[in-house]
């Protein structure tokens, strides 16, 4: 049963302890070197904002271009070794 202070509660709860962001790894798997490229991504969706992003070192391509929209604001974005090249549109990170 709900209480008078349900109403309240269950609001300022999803306030205190926000979603975390989902992680997306590039895995360069696709045909292209586009971020909108499903088949680039292990989620095999591109990131939307407010993901991690990680690019690791076993990934298949890594010249990623970022063709989703300019300033997207990302979380973090993570990337492993340092044989990459990362070009295209500019991001906005947030943590």
């Amino acid at each position: 049963m709900f209480s008078k202070y349900s109403a309240f509660c269950l609001p300022l709860c999803l306030v205190a302890f926000p979603l975390a962001a989902e992680t997306r790894t590039w895995t360069g798997g696709g045909g292209d070197d586009l971020w909108s490229s499903d088949a680039n991504w292990n989620s095999n969706a591109p990131p939307e904002a407010g993901s991690e992003l990680f690019f690791p070192d076993t990934a298949a391509r890594k010249t990623p271009i970022n063709d989703l929209p300019a300033g997207m604001a990302f979380a973090r974005i993570a990337v492993e070794g340092g044989s990459y090249i990362i070009d295209g549109n500019p991001v906005t990170l947030t943590n």
